[in-house]
């Protein structure tokens, strides 16, 4: 088995015996928790939007993983920092010669070097950094510690966003399905009361026949908003990071917001008379279109938010951390080119000193000073990099910038369209409701507005038209929701949230 692949094998976590065939070993895979166990003070297991948030903030793996970013980067400002302070270290030698050293001096013997000995050693450093270099060092290491604090709050804030945004998922899917379950049962009633009718012989058998193919429709219906409850609470247990077991609720307490009426008004345009249609003329084929945005914000609120998120938002603010980082390695860069000193004293203790002006205590400072002279070019080719990290960072936060200003834009644009959504929506659904009302009326008297149409199928028609009014009402009253979020996320308000 080559070393190469013996290397791979144990990356990936399988042992490798010399001489034997290798086997995989066994491994614990991860499991997620369930909400007993972070959470057993919720009863019956039913979350809030709030309550959701809290846990995914206490399970997100990614903002576990941008918190050890984050130790990270304080241990490396700690370790820039420790270059600044003062250096203690303390020695013990021993000795062992193979004799002792004997000077004969007339009828006297001296001895010059004992054959066993010792010397005790104490030393103090303090560096002098008169070229700025350990502080730039630790200034950079500070601002790159910043640039993960705001990562984290930016990890955080995409967090928040993500929870509700599942979270309205799950609401939105449950009253498309209550939806589904009211036309399933309109459509059951109107099938039990044509088989009455067609027994009793005043309907055709077509009538029964479209009523079934309606419950048939509206079954498939009911099952597909089933299936889509189940997976936008899969999604909803994945982002908060529970076990996809759990057995999951969620309530709308707290959650579901609805525009007032009087915030959103729909401008209609005028009615054309019928005199002026026959007037108009065929108009001559344009060869030029010009095509003008249709909708208008108010562009002073539209700024006062943009400064809000451009204060707040942690992308921008990284970004101008990794900035005054960059700046400050343009002096790290010079490095090789600048005076390096020190200021030292140590401290020796000899037991045994030798016979001849040995001394048992002795001490030394030394300061020293080393002039570089050339460097092969290191100091350019440095500069040369932290200049173009300088302005790859000022290029980052130009592209965050634009990019933050127009999801606000687009965000704003989509809360006023949303709540204009919610408010024809609603108005749709009382139509719907009337409409639906008098085809019941209609039919109960055998009676239908179109001659030759049968007041089943009429009837059918106002049920679905119902249905389809409900569902587009909660569709735009959980988009206006969301937006909100979203709004929420583009100023950058969830990263100050307490974690």
């Amino acid at each position: 088995m080559t070393i190469q692949r013996v290397t791979i094998l144990a990356s990936l976590g399988i042992c490798v015996v010399p001489g034997r065939a290798w086997a995989q070993e066994s491994m614990t895979l991860p499991v997620s928790p369930k909400l007993k166990e972070v959470a057993p003070d919720i009863a019956d297991a039913v979350l809030t939007i709030d309550r959701a948030v809290e846990l995914a903030l206490k399970l997100s793996k990614d903002l576990a993983a941008a918190r050890e970013n984050l130790a990270q980067a304080q241990g490396s400002t700690g370790i820039s920092r420790s270059a600044l302070g003062i250096k203690t270290s303390a020695g013990v030698t021993a000795t062992r010669q193979n004799q002792t050293q004997v000077v004969n001096l007339g009828d006297q013997s001296l001895v010059t070097q004992p054959q066993y000995g010792g010397q005790l050693t104490a030393t103090v450093q303090v560096p002098i950094d008169l070229s700025g270099v350990l502080k730039a060092a630790v200034t950079q290491a500070q601002y790159q510690e910043l640039s993960a604090q705001i990562d984290l709050k930016r990890v955080q804030n995409d967090i928040v966003f993500n929870v509700k945004n599942a979270f309205y998922g799950v609401l939105r899917n449950q009253s498309l399905l209550e939806v589904a379950q009211s036309d399933l049962q309109n459509a059951v009633d109107r099938l039990s009361d044509a088989n009455l009718r067609v027994a009793a012989g005043t309907v055709a058998k077509y009538d029964v026949i479209s009523a079934e193919a309606d419950v048939a429709t509206a079954q498939n219906a009911l099952s597909q908003r089933k299936t889509n409850v189940s997976i936008a609470l899969s999604a909803l247990k994945s982002t908060i990071g529970l076990a996809f077991d759990e057995r999951l609720k969620v309530s709308t307490t707290g959650a579901v917001a609805t525009p007032k009426s009087a915030s959103s008004t729909i401008l209609l345009p005028s009615p054309t008379r019928l005199v002026d249609v026959v007037a108009v003329k065929p108009k001559e084929e344009q060869k030029t279109t010009i095509v003008s945005d249709p909708l208008q914000i108010n562009e002073s609120d539209f700024s006062s938010l943009l400064s809000e998120a451009l204060k707040n938002r942690p992308e921008i603010l990284r970004e101008e951390a990794s900035i005054a980082a960059a700046k400050r390695g343009i002096m790290l860069a010079r490095q090789s080119l600048l005076p390096t000193t020190s200021l030292g004293y140590s401290h020796n203790y000899n037991p045994n000193p030798s016979g001849l002006g040995g001394q048992k205590q002795s001490g030394q400072i030394t300061f020293s000073l080393n002039l570089p002279v050339t460097d092969g070019g290191q100091a350019r080719a440095r500069l040369q990099s932290a200049n173009a990290q300088v302005s790859l960072a000022e290029n980052n936060k130009r592209i965050q910038i634009d990019v933050v200003t127009l999801e606000v834009r687009q965000t704003i644009l989509n809360i006023e369209q949303s709540q204009e959504q919610v408010v024809a929506t609603s108005q749709a659904v009382i139509r719907a409701e009337e409409a639906f009302n008098l085809a019941r009326l209609r039919y109960s008297a055998g009676v239908t507005r179109q001659a030759g149409v049968s007041p089943l199928i009429e009837f059918g028609e106002a049920q679905r038209s119902l249905a389809q009014a409900k569902a587009d009402y909660v569709n735009a009253l959980y988009d206006f929701n969301i937006y909100n979020t979203a709004l929420d996320r583009a100023l950058g308000k969830n990263a100050s949230l307490r974690k």
